[in-house]
């Protein structure tokens, strides 16, 4: 959290009163109306960053296979070689890997 505001350039002042707030409060949300347990701010920032550093790793390594065409994504257009190769929905926590049904590929996964 301290990184991602000194890199919004926040001041000193401000990034320590984020901090302290996040780190001394718990709050709760209502789940298909429903209030949820009390739960720590902290936690699951930590969590988040967690989750955030995984998906970009997966991310990069996805983009080097392909760069050194260990991986060929699913192309939509072949003329304008618009190619997936993956979707992130961080809401489910799910990474959808698309590519050519083929060999390769399935060795390189």
């Amino acid at each position: 959290m301290d990184v991602v505001t000194g890199k919004m350039n926040l001041r000193v002042f401000w990034r320590k009163w984020i901090m302290e707030y996040v780190s001394t409060n718990t709050t709760s949300v209502l789940v298909n109306g429903r209030q949820t347990d009390e739960f720590n701010l902290k936690e699951v920032c930590a969590k988040m960053n967690l989750y955030l550093n995984f998906s970009e790793r997966l991310n990069i390594m996805l983009n080097e296979t392909i760069k050194a065409d260990m991986f060929s994504g699913y192309k939509i257009y072949e003329g304008n070689a618009v190619c997936i190769s993956h979707l992130e929905f961080v809401i489910f926590t799910l990474t959808l890997i698309l590519g050519e049904k083929s060999w390769p590929n399935i060795k390189t996964l």
